[in-house]
């Protein structure tokens, strides 16, 4: 995904013990819509729990994890926004500006939860992998666009997969968006498994700018649809 991504293979729908989906998805949108007294798209910010993962808002805290991680060019080069080299300054940057009070646009710091199977930091303090976010999408599309990193030493273990379906299920269940979409470059083989296995369908071929390459790079776009989410949930499949 162009907007700080990497990806891992990982199932994407999960399902309660006697093999139906883990929520009432009808129920979840009609709550959605009851307390939602303006229709129109507003992200949810409020922090995100999975199995293995949080995702929650970036603060001080997490600035040397975050520089230590995006300073690398095999994360750099897969995204549109990051640049490379990667210093202390631009992760500050980046907490600053995913901190600001804004309608259209939901920023979070991926942590690794102590009780996960996988070594903790050690240091007492939240181990952060990468980052992820979700806003409004390019002009012409609606709902909204996903995207996400993390560092090369957390790639091959189905975390970015997690991440991306954790936005997913938030944003289907917290606002009232129809669909969902994901961008990533064509060379970006890891990235391309994530989104398809979250269930999106390829859309078209593009052109966007990389702050990394300095310059305009192909990419691919897909999208997942509210109807197809619905069925994806319903079905239980642990195969997408």
């Amino acid at each position: 995904m162009t907007d700080e991504n990497d990806g891992e293979e990982l199932d994407c729908y999960e399902t309660d013990s006697d093999g139906t989906a883990s929520d009432t998805i009808d129920g979840l949108v009609q709550d959605c819509m009851e307390t939602v007294a303006d229709p129109c798209l507003k992200p949810c910010c409020a922090p995100v729990t999975v199995k293995q993962l949080l995702l929650r808002a970036p603060n001080a805290s997490d600035t040397v994890q975050l520089a230590e991680l995006a300073n690398n060019s095999n994360v750099a080069i897969q995204t549109s926004n990051m640049p490379h080299p990667y210093s202390r300054s631009d992760a500050m940057d980046w907490i600053a500006t995913a901190n600001e009070s804004r309608d259209d646009r939901c920023a979070y710091v991926i942590i690794l939860r102590p009780e996960s199977d996988n070594k903790s930091s050690g240091n007492g303090s939240d181990e952060v992998i990468g980052a992820c976010s979700y806003g409004q999408p390019s002009a012409g599309y609606d709902g909204f666009e996903i995207g996400c990193w993390l560092g090369e030493s957390h790639w091959g273990h189905g975390h970015a997969a997690e991440a991306c379906h954790a936005l997913i299920d938030h944003i289907f269940v917290r606002t009232l968006a129809r669909s969902v979409w994901a961008t990533c470059r064509v060379t970006n083989a890891r990235g391309r498994r994530v989104i398809e296995k979250c269930g999106f369908q390829f859309r078209e071929n593009a052109m966007v700018h990389s702050v990394a390459l300095n310059g305009m790079q192909p990419v691919e776009r897909f999208v997942l649809d509210r109807g197809s989410w619905e069925s994806l949930k319903a079905w239980g499949r642990d195969d997408v």
